[in-house]
């Protein structure tokens, strides 16, 4: 549940207590542990809308609007609160990134999302994704 300004929301989907929540780019990141490399996010924008679940966020746009998520190989960005899929992409690599070691860092810079991890050649990559 949310509390926000004599209101509230019911996140009726997860049933475990986050374990973490925190501010960033005009929204509420909740997050969630679901086991090794899998980590839930939902977020919330005043005054009462909330996302789907999206697994692996590891960015946000500056006013939240978009989210880019991976999932083993596969980077995927969503709009955030219609969870309409506007990028889709695997990764030149192996397995599952984020718990193979070769995931290096990701975030979103000048209207850019951008993704940083070893290919399977063990070179350093870069994805930079343009959201128009």
């Amino acid at each position: 549940m949310i509390y926000n300004e004599n209101s509230y929301v019911v996140l009726s989907s997860i049933k475990s207590e986050p374990s973490n929540i925190y501010f960033e780019n005009e929204v509420y990141n909740i997050v969630y542990s679901c086991g090794l490399s899998c980590v839930k996010y939902v977020f919330f924008k005043k005054p009462n809308t909330v996302s789907d679940v999206y697994l692996n966020s590891l960015a946000i746009s500056d006013k939240g609007e978009f989210v880019l998520t991976m999932y083993g190989n596969l980077v995927q960005v969503y709009e955030t609160f219609t969870h309409k899929k506007i990028y889709k992409k695997k990764l030149d690599n192996g397995g599952d990134i984020l718990s193979n070691g070769s995931f290096n860092d990701a975030g979103y810079e000048g209207g850019k999302f951008f993704i940083r991890h070893r290919t399977i050649g063990g070179n350093y990559s870069e994805e930079k994704i343009s959201i128009k």
